[in-house]
């Protein structure tokens, strides 16, 4: 489930890419270090762990969506960084196919610009990387929250 919101915001109310900085513990920051960026060079194992969270050709997340979000690879496995308002880097949660748990931090802030004049909010990390792919529009997730309608 995803809400659209159309945003209206001045360039200078937007934190700037370079401001940024990590907030991680020892731990977090060794795993973030040591994992891959995803590349032309490794498209096979991309797929082999997509696959292994079950999605098959028909559906499929590709390399660009998970490249756009950050994305990397830590020992044959997934590992999606979450951003605070500043775009801090606060923390690193390992992506498994079940992913609905709680999260401390957003996704998808550090891709977020004074350009987007849509951007949908979702229940996981999963569901705003389909939606970016299918929509083109960023998409992102918003702790500690499930979005529900009411049906009658």
């Amino acid at each position: 489930m995803f809400f659209s919101f159309t945003v209206f915001l001045h360039r200078t109310n937007c934190p700037k890419v370079t401001s940024s900085s990590i907030l991680l513990s020892d731990e977090e920051n060794k795993i973030w270090e040591q994992a891959e960026a995803i590349q032309d060079n490794n498209t096979e194992l991309v797929e082999a762990i997509l696959s292994r969270y079950g999605f098959t050709d028909e559906y499929r997340i590709s390399k660009a969506t998970l490249q756009r979000y950050g994305i990397r690879i830590y020992q044959d496995q997934l590992v999606a960084p979450l951003y605070d308002h500043n775009r801090s880097l606060v923390n690193v949660i390992f992506l498994d196919p079940s992913l609905h748990s709680k999260i401390s931090a957003s996704f998808g802030l550090n891709i977020l610009s004074a350009r987007n004049a849509e951007i949908i909010l979702v229940d996981s990390i999963w569901d705003a990387l389909c939606v970016y792919q299918t929509t083109g529009k960023v998409a992102i997730t918003i702790p500690n929250t499930k979005f529900s309608i009411r049906v009658r």
